[in-house]
């Protein structure tokens, strides 16, 4: 790992230890392809780690500690699981959200993207729980709480 100017540049042999452990993490399957076929190591891994900078120093320690076995990658992955839970939830994480930003896998799931839904302002339909009375006996009790602390 390089860090230039504030911003975390990852090696290409970290980037494909990363495609090695997610192809392991997501295989191919059928009409689903692997995590590596989609490039989660590549462009859209950085695009990941932008939108969750918080998994950033967790998913690194991770990277790190894959890259220094010797061993199977199944056998290393469970060695992260078992001695750094936080670094193997991050790499889970950074692996399965850069793997469902694909258009690829979105095609192989048959999922069209978010969808423009118009809404007929006119109509006013009135929610079935407040129909049926559902929420009565909770409205006439009013609010109660307990404090967390």
């Amino acid at each position: 790992m390089v860090a230039r100017s504030g911003k975390t540049v990852l090696t290409d042999e970290l980037r494909e230890c990363f495609a090695r452990a997610a192809d392991v993490l997501i295989p191919r399957f059928e009409a689903m392809p692997a995590a590596s076929e989609v490039d989660v190591q590549g462009e859209t891994l950085d695009a990941v780690l932008a939108v969750r900078p918080e998994a950033k120093d967790d998913f690194m320690r991770a990277l790190e500690y894959l890259a220094k076995e010797n061993v199977d990658m199944i056998d290393a992955l469970n060695g992260l699981a078992s001695e750094d839970e936080q670094g193997f939830s991050a790499l889970t994480l950074v692996a399965s959200g850069g793997y469902y930003m694909s258009a690829d896998v979105w095609k192989a799931l048959g999922y069209p993207g978010q969808e423009y839904a118009p809404v007929d302002q006119e109509i006013e339909i009135t929610p079935e729980y407040l129909v049926n009375r559902m929420l009565e006996k909770v409205s006439r009790r009013g609010p109660i709480y307990r404090t967390t602390s």
